[in-house]
């Protein structure tokens, strides 16, 4: 399946754009100004779409450790993920 982002604020590393970002299984197949085949859309008009950020040191998330159970850890990385960092 084919999911297209549009929005007028997608960021690029030197600039800011309109336009449409395609992903299918989890991966960016293109961003483009024009229409192209699509099978579900979210609009972000006015919302910035940007890559994921990385975080390289943490112990945990909402309150849940990465030092404890596998499903603490699960539900430390979700918490990351809800707020951009992937």
């Amino acid at each position: 399946m084919i999911t297209r982002i549009k929005s007028n604020k997608i960021i690029f590393d030197d600039n800011i754009v309109f336009g449409y970002l395609y992903f299918e299984d989890g991966t960016v197949i293109g961003v483009t100004d024009g229409e192209e085949k699509f099978d579900k859309e979210y609009d972000a008009t006015d919302m910035y779409v940007s890559p994921g950020f990385i975080d390289t040191h943490t112990h945990g998330g909402g309150g849940f450790d990465f030092t404890g159970t596998t499903d603490d850890v699960i539900k430390g990385c979700d918490f990351h993920l809800e707020h951009g960092t992937t």
